[in-house]
């Protein structure tokens, strides 16, 4: 490893201080509003998380695989075309498939999208130098895995230097597999990246000069020849122009030759090695961004943890609703995690993670890429003995279709496959159908999961739809609180008025509050001489003996008007025993909107009562656990002869706690 000297140590750690408070001072992260995870174990010592966090703008769905590389049997390995050589891309999927055992991986450096294509970075099989680094030293960084599994992220150095032992002389300028054009600087080619060299019908207008060495030895030199096979055990230097005329002068059949690199004299018990973009963290600091990516974007990066593992990072973006991240939002987020270093990965349409063979980040396809990183397990397997399972979803309803997570092992936690999988229900009737559970009832009680003689169990509360809400009684002879609706605005007929009139009475004959439901009535508003509170817009909540009130604006959805989210989490942590939440729409949001909310609802369920108002066709409820869900008719939707419709919706409390009804105006 590289040795620093104790005043470059000094030094080092002042500027990386420096850098972390600028970036500390300048960045800082959304409140977030909900967040749903799970993990399951993959492999012993491996273990696959995923996070979904929302916030006020979107969605964050991040994938994280951590890996213990003390574990037996654990490895990282470098991914690429190793059938017809990495200068041909192929999808991380089929780059997975060609590496036996993998357990998860992603895809790992930037590249070139030219034909050939090339890595940008450093590229490290098994103690084999197939890539040299970034030219521009101190821009791109690598990940580096030695002999003994010790990892480290670093920015390696370029240099490559072809000695000529027979005649004690000494080359650079050479890149390792990196294409060239017309190879006017000189490329060496190893098998890995090409089968055959590139030969002189490659290069137009120059004479192309190629090396053949094997064994360290030079076979042959050839000048404007077809291409040749590349020595599995050596490699072609091919160079044009003037370094080919030199290349070619430098070398004779026979000479005995040896490469060295700048890489391995910093690393020299390398064994595998992948470059990426910047580093993002350094001792667990912000380090200074040396390769910059505009705007948020889906991300693909390593770390290593304060312990030594490792982690494999990816995040969803451009895809509503995920909002991706910037390199130092990963950064920030990789922090949370116990990271101390850690480096970027290429991302946008390239990242990727795969976790058994499936794809576990959300993208439209798979792009083709040069590399990718993989952890495997390269213990031999025996028979399934165990088995781990885990629900994604955190909060369970009644009616709920949940994706279960299943994964098999035999007795030394070495994953084997799963087959015919059954799930049984003791306390709640379930149905299991292409890896998902749909609740058919609720309450408290467990699931089986099998799988031949294995199994694994999981005790659940799921919360109980009940279509006739107890908390509902539509006959109270007096009421606590009225919900004012927005009652026959600007209609002046006598029936409209008589109509109003009459909501009036009852209300400040039977009630101590009336609470305005984005009512902008004001002549109606006026009328009412009790006690009141109005909600006209998103985001408003007004609070009286115990019960707070929160408005939304749901034309656009919860997240259409800024704060609102905010002002349901507010609501639910208060203080306040009772939190009704009014929408002057339908139940208008989107799926990932009605999730997040009902979650939210959920949780705080278990010491409030909340009850939902939004508009719709008629006067409905029922209830989802202890969340009550309240649907109220406008009275200007009241079809003549139908005047049993004029209902208006009150709450009352009682020694079991708040209930609600719809009043009949005419009765």
């Amino acid at each position: 490893m590289k040795k620093l000297t104790l005043k470059n140590k000094f030094r080092k750690i002042i500027v990386t201080s420096l850098i972390a408070v600028q970036c500390f001072s300048s960045f800082s992260y959304a409140e977030m509003i909900y967040e749903n995870s799970y993990q399951i174990t993959v492999s012993d010592g491996i273990i696959h998380k995923n996070i979904v966090q929302t916030y006020e703008n979107g969605v964050q769905s991040i994938n994280l695989i951590i890996a213990d590389m003390s574990k037996r049997g654990v490895d990282l390995e470098i991914l690429y075309n190793d059938v017809s050589g990495f200068m041909n891309r192929e999808t991380l999927s089929k780059l997975t498939a060609q590496k036996p055992n993998t357990v998860a991986s992603v895809n790992a450096d930037f590249f070139s999208m030219s034909s050939p294509s090339y890595s940008m970075g450093p590229m490290v099989d098994g103690g084999k130098i197939i890539s040299s680094p970034y030219y521009d030293n101190g821009k791109m960084a690598s990940f580096v895995m030695d002999e003994n599994q010790q990892v480290f992220i670093d920015y390696l150095r370029s240099g490559v230097v072809i000695k000529n032992e027979t005649t004690g002389t000494s080359s650079t300028g050479y890149s390792i597999n990196k294409h060239s054009g017309t190879y006017a600087s000189p490329v060496i080619i190893t098998s890995e990246y090409r089968k055959v060299s590139p030969g002189q019908s490659s290069v137009t207008g120059a004479v192309l000069r190629e090396i053949v060495v094997e064994n360290d030895t030079v076979k042959e030199v050839r000048t404007s020849k077809a291409g040749t096979n590349v020595p599995k055990n050596g490699y072609v230097i091919s160079a044009s122009g003037a370094r080919g005329d030199l290349l070619a002068s430098s070398f004779s059949a026979g000479d005995s030759v040896q490469m060295s690199t700048s890489m391995k004299d910093s690393y020299p018990d390398m064994k595998e090695a992948v470059g990426g973009g910047t580093m993002i963290l350094k001792g667990g600091m912000l380090s200074q961004i040396t390769h910059k990516i505009s705007g948020r974007s889906q991300r693909t990066a390593i770390g290593i943890t304060f312990d030594n593992k490792i982690v494999l990072m990816t995040v969803d973006g451009r895809k509503s609703p995920y909002i991706g991240m910037t390199e130092t939002e990963v950064a920030d987020f990789l922090r949370t995690q116990n990271v101390k270093d850690a480096m970027m990965f290429d991302g946008g349409g390239s990242t990727e993670m795969i976790v058994n063979g499936k794809i576990s980040n959300d993208l439209a396809a798979e792009r083709k890429i040069v590399s990718g990183v993989a952890l495997v397990n390269n213990n031999s397997r025996g028979y399934l003995s165990k088995l781990e399972a885990v629900l994604e979803t955190k909060n369970i309803v009644q009616g709920d279709r949940v994706k279960l997570s299943v994964q098999g092992f035999d007795s030394g936690m070495n994953p084997v496959s799963t087959t015919g999988i059954t799930v049984a229900g003791s306390g709640l009737s379930v149905d299991y159908k292409n890896g998902y559970v749909t609740f058919l009832s609720g309450g408290n009680g467990s699931i089986t999961v099998r799988s031949g003689s294995a199994s694994s169990v999981m005790q659940l509360s799921v919360a109980s739809v009940n279509p006739k809400d107890s908390k509902r009684t539509d006959s109270m002879a007096n009421y606590d609180t009225v919900i004012v609706p927005d009652a026959l605005k600007d209609k002046k007929d006598v029936f409209s008025q008589a109509i109003n009139g009459l909501l009036v009475d009852k209300i400040n004959n039977n009630s101590n509050l009336a609470v305005n439901y984005f009512n902008k009535n004001q002549e109606l508003s006026d009328a009412i001489k009790i006690s009141k509170e109005s909600v006209y817009k998103g985001a408003q909540f007004a609070e009286k003996d115990s019960v707070r009130y929160v408005g939304l604006d749901t034309n656009s959805g919860i997240s259409g008007t800024s704060g609102q989210w905010k002002a349901i989490k507010d609501g639910l942590s208060s203080s306040n025993k009772n939190i009704v939440i009014m929408m002057n729409t339908s139940m208008n949001l989107s799926v990932s909107e009605k999730t997040v909310l009902r979650n939210l609802l959920q949780d705080a369920s278990a010491s409030k009562n909340i009850f939902v108002i939004s508009k719709g066709a008629e006067y409905s409820s029922y209830s989802e656990g202890n969340v009550s869900y309240i649907t109220l008719r406008d009275f200007s939707n009241v079809k003549a002869g139908k005047e049993e419709d004029y209902r208006f919706l009150t709450f009352k409390k009682t020694d079991k706690g708040l209930v609600y009804g719809f009043q009949s105006l005419l009765q």
